[in-house]
């Protein structure tokens, strides 16, 4: 019989917030897991994560300085998440 082991603890930054989570959460997850959900301001106020599959690009953050899709990009180990609330994140993703 096989022993099922925990997938070890990660951590990432989040707009300079640390989380601890694992490798098999999305970005999303991470960004879900702070302080502050939202990943930018709109007219109306503050936005976050819409679809959840890409289509919106409500999501779009920049991961180590690239811009990303929170809800397609899985985590990594040191990874530095940083959301238009700390900054503009203005163009669209490919």
């Amino acid at each position: 019989m096989s022993e099922c082991k925990p997938t070890p603890a990660i951590a990432v930054r989040v707009n300079n917030e640390k989380v601890l989570l694992t490798e098999t959460c999305t970005v999303l997850n991470a960004l879900s897991k702070t302080s502050q959900f939202a990943t930018r301001i709109g007219i109306r106020g503050r936005r976050g994560p819409c679809c959840g599959m890409g289509v919106c690009q409500e999501c779009r953050v920049r991961i180590n300085g690239k811009l990303a899709l929170a809800c397609l990009s899985f985590c990594r180990d040191g990874m530095e998440i940083v959301t238009e609330m700390q900054g503009p994140v203005d163009e669209r993703c490919g």
